[in-house]
């Protein structure tokens, strides 16, 4: 399955996402032009070898995926506040992609159990780490045209805007950081100073961030420094948390291919139906497979007579995979070329439909 070319909206929505491209793709950060996706991929992947600090070329932890603890994604029914993940989509902004970022910060740093701490500041200095803006990749609205040479300077204002205004929501209502106050002067939030929480805490319940292994998923390092967790939408990056939560939770000989059922994912991780059609996207750009029941509309998702066919056990939920060799490609390439060649759907033969039911008696 691919894009769909079915309607004037899909096209809409694929040119929609073309231009957001265009601008990740054409944005600068310096006077030597150099594609701002080209630095901060091999920013990140410094920050994988070796942690991130300049000029050290020994090597780090370097491992080979993040793991996030299922607090972030699930929950109970009846948790008032509902997972992290679940409040971080329901707003516009960086936050969702700053936090998944300061964990493969944390975890590229620090082994398990020992106590986190932040070595960067906000805009691009002389420390011995690289700063968090050189490593968000962002771009100007692709609606406003910006004119050189100020283009690359406004960019980097922008994007350190973004991060602080991150920063400072992260604070707030999920409650998944801690930021200081200055001491001197005037009392405001330094930014330089973030204290990273755990991924299930919440506005009651805090607990300052230590890396476990217990009660975790794992999500690949390739997932950051292939630059995914900037090209994917927040609603793209919620459904591929749920889909590697839920692959966690199958038993390990049956991980090949595994089922999210509508009721966990609307009861423990609060996601709708609507965002849940950012699956079908997901396949598009190759990272993952997912099977449908062949009575099942591959357009609309609709079974006809589902309810009979439903209490009859004649529906079957779709089933997923990972495509491991997709999240190894770079992002923005792959995503361009399932933008560019999008495929129609295609719907199942009634006749293969009606053979393939069971016989009625």
């Amino acid at each position: 399955m691919s894009i769909s070319t079915d309607s004037a909206a899909a096209t809409i929505a694929r040119t929609r996402r073309l231009h957001a491209l265009d601008a990740l793709e054409q944005a600068v950060d310096g006077r030597d032009a150099r594609p701002l996706h080209e630095v901060v991929a091999d920013n990140l992947r410094e920050v994988w070898r070796n942690g991130g600090k300049k000029h050290d070329d020994k090597a780090g932890l370097q491992p080979t995926a993040i793991l996030v603890r299922d607090g972030f994604v699930a929950t109970t029914a009846e948790d008032a506040h509902g997972p992290a993940l679940h409040r971080l989509i329901q707003s516009k902004g960086l936050q969702l992609r700053l936090y998944l970022l300061l964990l493969f910060d944390a975890q590229c740093r620090h082994a398990p159990s020992s106590q986190v701490r932040n070595v960067r500041t906000v805009s691009t200095g002389n420390g011995p780490y690289r700063s968090w803006s050189e490593l968000v990749l962002s771009a100007p609205d692709h609606r406003q045209k910006q004119q050189p040479p100020i283009a690359w300077q406004a960019i980097r204002r922008r994007r350190e805007r973004q991060i602080k205004e991150a920063m400072r929501a992260l604070e707030t209502t999920p409650r998944l950081l801690d930021i200081a106050m200055t001491t001197r002067g005037r009392q405001r939030r330094d930014y330089d100073k973030p204290t990273l929480l755990a991924e299930d805490s919440n506005p009651d319940a805090q607990s300052r961030y230590r890396i476990t292994t217990d009660h975790c998923f794992a999500v690949p390092r390739e997932f950051v420094t292939n630059l995914w967790i900037f090209a994917l939408t927040d609603t793209e990056i919620a459904c591929y948390l749920a889909l590697r939560w839920a692959h966690q939770q199958t038993p390990e000989a049956a991980r090949d291919s595994f089922v999210l059922l509508g009721q966990h994912r609307e009861a423990k991780l609060r996601l709708t139906r609507t965002t849940w059609d950012s699956v079908e996207r997901l396949q598009a750009y190759g990272l993952i497979q997912r099977t449908d029941d062949p009575a099942r509309d591959p357009v609309t998702g609709t079974v006809q007579s589902y309810r009979d066919k439903w209490q009859a056990g004649e529906v079957a939920s779709p089933t997923y995979a990972f495509a491991p060799e997709g999240i190894r490609r770079p992002a923005l390439a792959a995503m361009r070329h399932a933008l560019l060649n999008p495929v129609a759907p295609v719907r199942p033969n009634p006749l293969d439909v009606l053979l393939a039911a069971p016989a009625q008696t």
